[in-house]
């Protein structure tokens, strides 16, 4: 799977604040607008 983000605007930052807990980031709203990102619907079951 390939994925591109042309402008890559914060997509860096919020990586490497999503990383430092070497986990899943977590459906946190205010961490995803913190970095223009929308979090949206629930996650999905496996």
């Amino acid at each position: 799977m390939l994925i591109s983000y042309t402008p890559a605007g914060k997509m860096e930052a919020f990586f490497r604040e999503v990383t430092k807990g070497n986990s899943m980031p977590p459906q946190d709203k205010a961490l995803f607008e913190k970095f223009d990102l929308i979090l949206t619907g629930p996650p999905l079951v496996v």
